[in-house]
């Protein structure tokens, strides 16, 4: 299953020989509040390199990477624009110590759907899990599954209270866990089969923080935190217990993983 837009989330922007900023701004949940910020920077020729931006319902919350190199204003200049606007509740602004470099200095902790997270790299987990085979022993590893059952089990309860109040059919809770899931980064998946009754499903993952990147560099199915989110978020979705297991994977050279 292939996409055509990423997600990238506002962490660092780096660009040689340009004076860049990060800008927080608070304000009254209005129609209308982006496209007047947006309108202000344009019109100071303020190029805004990153956005992310979020609402509660109550108030709305823009955090802004931009360029100043060609600005007519300083980054003051444009913190007492935005100050003045009726629908501002508070702006904040971060000048990075050397010009070229701008990270997000003025939030934290980062939040996904109102819990404290943290970012992690394909690479990182993976290289963790890895490193973990090379010292203990490839049975070893078999610690990574009950971490991810555990994992993908808390992931489920999370969603079936988050939908509860939808009174959903159970197949269609257990679709929209794997379709949601997928938004949180870990892996991209598809629920190609599903026996609500059974207790059985085929999964397909295509890529993963675990499998991609040591494709094709294992002979045989590896996959073991991954393997233990489904098993755990099928767990719970499914009120009885699941054993996922990987008849395919990425890292084996197979296309995808399939569980």
């Amino acid at each position: 299953m292939e996409f055509r837009y990423v997600k990238d989330l506002p962490v660092v922007y780096v660009r040689p020989g340009r004076r860049l900023a990060e800008v927080v701004v608070e304000a009254r949940d209005v129609i209308g509040i982006l496209a007047s910020l947006s309108g202000i920077m344009s019109e100071n020729r303020i190029n805004i390199v990153y956005l992310l931006c979020s609402t509660d319902a109550l108030k709305a919350r823009f955090i802004f990477f931009i360029d100043l190199t060609e600005s007519r204003i300083g980054l003051d200049g444009l913190k007492d624009i935005i100050r003045q606007q009726p629908y501002t509740i508070s702006v904040d602004v971060w000048n990075p110590p050397v010009d070229g470099v701008v990270y997000d200095a003025l939030c934290f902790p980062t939040m996904v759907h109102g819990f404290q997270s943290f970012i992690m790299r394909y690479d990182t987990l993976s290289s963790i899990i890895e490193e973990f085979r090379r010292r203990i022993g490839d049975g070893a590893v078999a610690i990574f599954y009950h971490l991810g059952y555990y994992s993908g089990y808390a992931y489920a309860e999370y969603v079936k209270k988050q939908l509860e109040i939808l009174n959903l059919p159970l197949r269609d809770v257990v679709r929209v866990a794997f379709d949601l899931d997928r938004s949180f980064g870990e892996f991209n998946s598809e629920l190609v089969m599903l026996d609500v009754d059974g207790g059985r499903a085929i999964v397909r993952v295509y890529d993963s923080c675990e499998a991609t990147p040591i494709r094709g560099r294992m002979k045989i199915p590896s996959c073991q935190y991954v393997r233990g989110e489904i098993a755990g978020a099928l767990s719970s979705l499914l009120g009885r217990e699941v054993i996922a297991v990987e008849r395919k994977c990425i890292a084996a050279g197979d296309n995808y993983c399939e569980f």
